[in-house]
């Protein structure tokens, strides 16, 4: 909120990450990244609009303990 405490620093902060950004070349993820984002996909569906997420959860949970992204480490 405008009027808490942190806010102006939280603005100075955003301000400065946007300009980061905007400056950045185009972002492309590693290897690693890549291989864990298709193996969420395989399993859990892009969220094209809102839609209650527990069973996403539970899923995620699920993939994590079974290892499936322990060999990306």
């Amino acid at each position: 909120r405008e009027d808490s405490a942190g806010y102006a620093q939280f603005r100075a902060e955003g301000g400065q990450l946007m300009q980061a950004l905007a400056e950045r070349a185009a972002f492309s993820p590693s290897p690693s990244v890549l291989a864990a984002w298709s193996r969420v996909r395989a399993h859990i569906r892009f969220m094209h609009r809102d839609r209650a997420m527990d069973a996403d959860v539970r899923e995620i949970t699920r993939l994590v303990a079974d290892g499936v992204f322990a060999d990306l480490g």
